[in-house]
């Protein structure tokens, strides 16, 4: 499912996200809706590298980063939450 990304001046953007206090089915799904939705933007001369969950208006701290975006074959992911840049 091709989720719909946000722009600015949406307000979300400048939102502080929530923190996720339980990873339930619902931030599972989320995360495989976001997957799914990074792929979808492949294009022949661009890669879908990442994905924040507040892009799509959730503000969430949640962050999919594809494993390996040399290629476009590795459509491997790995799933962040709580992210913190140190």
């Amino acid at each position: 499912m091709k989720l719909k990304l946000i722009n600015i001046p949406n307000s979300v953007l400048r939102m502080k996200s929530k923190r996720i206090g339980f990873v339930d089915d619902s931030i599972r799904e989320l995360a495989e809706e976001m997957i799914a939705t990074t792929l979808e933007y492949d294009k022949e001369s661009e890669i879908g590298a990442a994905l924040a969950a507040v892009q799509i208006g959730e503000p969430l701290r949640i962050t999919v980063v594809r494993d390996d975006y040399e290629g476009h074959k590795d459509e491997e992911f790995s799933t962040y939450i709580n992210p913190e840049i140190v």
